[in-house]
């Protein structure tokens, strides 16, 4: 008899203890705190560039327990975040404000707002501001870039416009080139446009413009707007009599042990022949040979890049030294090994 109860007992235990454990595991579960945000996107659709843009987020505890918002972290300095009280019971809402500053910013944009929070099933939440910033001013393009500037060729083939247009209340007051090298040509009268709110500008270069790399700026002076000034980068990189092909060199991504080659070509427009007297490379991974295809006018430069030597980035100058007016000829070289990929 005594056998008999004891093998009941364990037959009662083995089944009620299971569900006990799940009755605690249960409440357990129904007491922690349940963040729910209803609508975690917000689309201000379109404003102009300048205005600030407002919104209240909003976050409820739907759990049993209080939800501790640990941090609020915007993905850039352009937007503020602010929330009254970093606990919020439970069946209770807090409001989480947003501010995000346009100026600066141009088409379409998105803003995300990270949450973190002692809730285990969602413990980072994501708020998103979406939508569109009209720009004050357009410039197109943006910067004016002369990849290569031949001055054996005749300069005045080389030039480019501007365009330059204002929105809302800003106008354009003045536009000014302070560079040396620079001719800046202003076409908005001679094809009757609005000088207030367009201009349309030319820029090519003065005979005397140096060899090597050009880095300069166009001005524009606005008033009644949000800003006060635009600034348009020029860069050129400006050459005598040599013309070359490519003038920088990219490997991409660099998997493996095979050898990668590329060739550049060097060609001579003046009427004087040209030598390679030597070919430096900055880095060891990165090797050159050259060919002379036609006497002191042709040459192809081989560049060749050993991914076995590369950690993880690569960013080498190939310099040819020569007997002409350029004395020394960069080409930039680059390529990036992926990580976990080095040996």
């Amino acid at each position: 008899m005594p056998r008999k109860a004891f093998c009941l007992s364990l037959v009662f235990f083995a089944l009620i203890l299971p569900l006990k454990v799940i009755a605690e595991q249960k409440e357990s579960k129904e007491s922690l705190p349940k963040a729910y945000v209803p609508l975690p996107l917000f689309d201000f659709g379109t404003v102009e560039e300048g205005k600030v843009v407002k919104h209240d987020f909003v976050i409820s505890n739907k759990g049993e327990s209080d939800l501790i918002i640990y941090r609020v972290v915007p993905s850039c300095g352009c937007t503020t975040t602010f929330s009254t009280n970093k606990t919020i019971a439970p069946k209770k809402s807090e409001k989480i404000k947003v501010a995000y500053k346009t100026l600066g910013f141009s088409g379409s944009q998105k803003k995300i707002i990270r949450v973190f929070t002692n809730d285990p099933s969602k413990k980072e939440i994501n708020l998103i501001l979406t939508g569109k910033v009209i720009p004050e001013v357009s410039v197109s393009p943006e910067a004016v870039i002369f990849p290569e500037v031949i001055k054996a060729e005749g300069l005045s083939k080389y030039k480019k416009k501007i365009v330059i247009k204002t929105s809302s209340k800003a106008k354009i007051t003045g536009v000014f080139n302070y560079s040396r090298y620079l001719n800046l040509t202003d076409l908005t009268k001679s094809l009757k446009k609005d000088a207030k709110k367009e201009r349309v500008l030319e820029v090519s270069f003065k005979e005397d413009v140096p060899l090597g790399e050009l880095r300069d700026r166009i001005i524009v002076r606005l008033a009644g707007g949000v800003r006060r000034s635009v600034n348009i980068p020029v860069v050129a990189s400006v050459r005598g009599a040599i013309r070359i092909t490519p003038t920088r060199l990219s490997f991409g991504v660099l998997v493996g042990k095979d050898i990668k080659t590329k060739t550049v070509k060097i060609e001579n427009l003046s009427p004087s022949p040209l030598h390679i007297l030597k070919i430096e490379s900055s880095s060891k991974a990165v090797t050159t040979n050259y060919q002379e295809v036609k006497k002191g006018k042709l040459y192809k430069i081989k560049v060749t890049v050993n991914p076995s030597k590369v950690k993880t980035l690569l960013r080498a100058t190939v310099k040819i030294f020569t007997d002409g007016d350029e004395k020394e000829i960069p080409i930039l070289v680059y390529g990036i090994v992926p990580s976990g990929l080095t040996g």
